[in-house]
Formats: C-alpha cells, sequence, structure tokens
C-alpha cells in the first residue's frame, strides 16, 4: 500500500514562512545600518582621541568628506562610518 503526498501544499506553507522570516530579516538589518550622528566631542570620545585632534584630521582632509556633515555651522559625523573608514584604512596600510 503506498501513500501519495501531495506536496504543493506543503511547499506553499514553507515558502510564505521564509518569506515571513526572510523579510523579519531585511526589517532588522534596515535597523542597524541606520547611522548614529555624534558632536565632536561625543565621537572622540568614542574614539578615545582629543576633538581637535578630530577636528585636525577632518581639515587637513585626512577624514573623507563623506564620514561628517554640517548642521549650521556645527560638525555632525556619523560613527558607523567614521569607524568603518578607520577599519578599512588601517587594513591598507
Amino acid at each position: 500500500m503506498s501513500i501519495l503526498l501531495d506536496t504543493s501544499i506543503l511547499v506553499k506553507e514553507i515558502t510564505k514562512e521564509l518569506e515571513k522570516i526572510i523579510d523579519k530579516k531585511i526589517a532588522d538589518n534596515n535597523t542597524f545600518t541606520t547611522d548614529v550622528i555624534l558632536t565632536e566631542q561625543e565621537l572622540s570620545k568614542e574614539l578615545k582621541i582629543s576633538s581637535k585632534k578630530l577636528s585636525v584630521m577632518r581639515k587637513k582632509g585626512e577624514l573623507p568628506s563623506y564620514t561628517y556633515f554640517y548642521v549650521g555651522k556645527s560638525i555632525r559625523y556619523k560613527k558607523g562610518t567614521v569607524i568603518e573608514y578607520f577599519v578599512n584604512r588601517d587594513k591598507l596600510v
């Protein structure tokens, strides 16, 4: 005696569950990719360097312009982007 199973229903259910899991992972990933914005003082504390050193690096062009932006006359840094820059820079040295 053999039993025939219709697997198409099972495949559809598994596909729906996988889509839910993938959508949740994508949503979670988008949450983590949002860059934290810090002032010069806040970033200097995170990096454990003086805010003066950070300012000099920016003004000399040692920090790429995509790592920071201006809000009026105030400077803001993208924490993740700055850290990523230093990690990649150190790999090249």
